[in-house]
């Protein structure tokens, strides 16, 4: 995962992503392998989450959801907008 986000964002958008992560205190540590370490422990978690908890990630009802998955969720929207944007189309 490190390699893709390397390769496929900007230094830029890698900082503002980073700073983010670390002011939602979702990241343990000052380097942007701490943040794809603890990316990867989000997806683990949603990937083998039982069903129940699933659906309350995506459902994304503030009720059921706490601030910590919803910073995630944002992260990861914000990583594969600029990843899809940055791929060039014919």
């Amino acid at each position: 995962m490190y390699e893709l986000l390397d390769s496929k964002l900007s230094y830029s958008s890698k900082k503002d992503i980073f700073s983010y992560a670390r002011k939602k205190s979702l990241v343990k540590g000052g380097k942007f392998n701490n943040f794809v370490e603890s990316l990867y422990d989000y997806r683990c978690s949603v990937v083998h989450s039982k069903e129940s908890s699933r659906e309350k990630t995506l459902l994304q009802s503030q009720i059921l959801i706490n601030e910590s998955t919803t910073s995630w969720n944002y992260i990861a929207k914000m990583i594969a907008t600029k990843i899809i944007r940055s791929m060039e189309f014919p």
